[in-house]
C-alpha cells in the first residue's frame, strides 16, 4: 500500500458538477486509508497544490489520479516519468462528456495516453466503458460508480412547498440543453391542460437555458404552478429532494454536440433522499436507475415523460429499497482494487 497520491482534477468540490463532487469524495476515501492526498486544480492553484504537483515528479512510486485525462497535459512532466520507468499508478477516469466530440489533437492524444501501459482507465458505468471502446478502441480496467454521501433523512429539514398542490415535482440540474428541461415543461402542459394533474414544478439550478425556459412556462400558461430558484445550497438541495414526489431529468444523448450522462450521480442523491425518478434512458443512467424500484426510464420525449408521471401516479415505491439503492453508493461501499488503491 502506497503513503502518498496525487489528485488532479478541474475543480474540487460539492455542488460543482460529477468529475468535481467524485475528485472530492476519491480525496475522503484515501484520505480513510491513511493515504495523504495532495490535490491540484488548474482553475483553483493553490501553493500546496503547486508543491504537490511539483513533488509527483520525483515520488514517481505514488500514484496520480487524473479526473479527466486533460489533465495530463497539466501532469505532463510526471506521466513522462511514470511511462519512462513503467510505473502503473497513473489512473485516469473517463466519465462520457470528456472523450466525446474532441478535437483531432485531443483524439490523438487521448488514443495515446489509454493504450500505455502505465494508466489505468476507470469508467462510472458499463455504458461509458463501451462507448470509450467504440471510439478508442480501448477497454477500461475498471467499472467504479460515482460516489454519493447523503445525510440521514431524519437530520434533512422538510423544504415549504405550496400547499395547495398535490404532486410536487423537482429537477435540480444545469440548465443546458442537454438536460431536456424544456421537454419537461411540454409535459407539464399536457398534464395540467389534458389531465387535469394538481402539481407545483420547481427547478433548481442556473445555465444558459434559464431564459428560454421561463419564456417556456409563460408561453404555456404554467407560471402558477412552476417556480425558478436558480442555485441552491446543498442544505436546500436534500430538503427539496426529501419533500419532491417525484424528480424528473430526463437527460438526452445529444451526439452531435458529443453530451451524454455518464451515470447520474442526482439520481442517487434523490433516491437517497427517499424520492423516485424519472429519467432518460441513455448513457449509465440505465445503471443508475432501477427501472420500477427507484425510478422510471423514459426516451425523453414530451409524450414519454408525460406517460412516466402518469405511470408514477399508478404505482408506488419502497421508499426503503430506494435508499438502500443509494447506500451502495457511499464510502464505505466502494471499494477499489489493489493497484488503484
Amino acid at each position: 500500500m502506497f503513503k502518498n497520491a496525487l489528485i488532479i482534477s478541474p475543480e474540487f468540490g460539492l455542488a460543482k458538477g460529477g468529475i468535481q463532487t467524485w475528485a472530492f469524495y476519491l480525496k475522503e476515501m484515501l484520505r480513510r486509508k491513511g493515504v495523504s492526498v495532495g490535490v491540484f486544480s488548474p482553475r483553483e492553484p493553490s501553493f500546496s497544490g503547486v508543491v504537490s504537483l511539483l513533488r509527483s515528479c520525483f515520488f514517481i512510486n505514488s500514484p496520480i489520479y487524473l479526473m479527466t485525462w486533460k489533465m495530463a497535459v497539466v501532469a505532463a512532466p510526471s506521466v513522462f516519468f511514470r511511462v519512462l520507468f513503467r510505473k502503473r499508478n497513473l489512473v485516469i477516469f473517463v466519465h462520457g462528456d470528456d472523450f466525446l466530440n474532441v478535437t483531432p489533437i485531443g483524439r490523438a492524444l487521448l488514443r495515446f495516453l489509454a493504450g500505455l501501459s502505465s494508466v489505468i482507465l476507470v469508467s462510472n458505468s458499463h455504458a461509458v466503458a463501451e462507448l470509450f471502446y467504440d471510439h478508442y478502441g480501448c477497454r477500461c480496467n475498471y467499472i467504479k460508480r460515482p460516489i454519493v454521501e447523503a445525510p440521514l433523512l431524519k437530520d434533512v429539514p422538510e423544504y415549504p412547498w405550496p400547499s395547495s398542490c398535490e404532486l410536487k415535482i423537482l429537477t435540480l440540474t444545469r440548465l443546458v440543453k442537454r438536460k431536456n428541461i424544456d421537454s419537461v415543461i411540454a409535459a407539464l402542459d399536457i398534464l395540467k391542460h389534458e389531465r387535469a394533474v394538481n402539481f407545483h414544478y420547481v427547478i433548481a439550478g442556473a445555465g444558459p437555458a434559464e431564459d428560454s425556459l421561463k419564456e417556456q412556462v409563460k408561453e404555456r400558461g404554467l407560471c402558477d404552478c412552476v417556480t425558478f430558484l436558480g442555485k441552491v445550497s446543498e442544505g436546500d438541495k436534500w430538503a427539496l429532494m426529501k419533500t419532491a414526489d417525484l424528480f424528473v431529468l430526463p437527460s438526452l444523448y445529444v451526439k452531435g454536440e458529443g453530451s451524454i450522462e455518464g451515470y447520474g450521480i442526482v439520481y442517487i442523491e434523490s433516491n437517497a433522499m427517499g424520492t423516485p425518478v424519472i429519467s432518460g434512458d441513455t448513457g449509465g443512467v440505465c445503471e443508475a436507475v432501477i427501472e420500477m424500484e427507484t425510478g422510471i426510464l423514459c426516451d425523453g420525449s414530451a409524450a414519454g415523460i408525460s406517460q412516466a408521471v402518469a405511470r408514477y401516479l399508478e404505482c408506488s415505491f419502497n421508499r426503503q429499497a430506494m435508499v438502500a439503492h443509494a447506500d451502495r453508493h457511499s464510502l464505505d461501499m466502494q471499494v477499489f482494487e489493489g493497484e488503484i488503491i
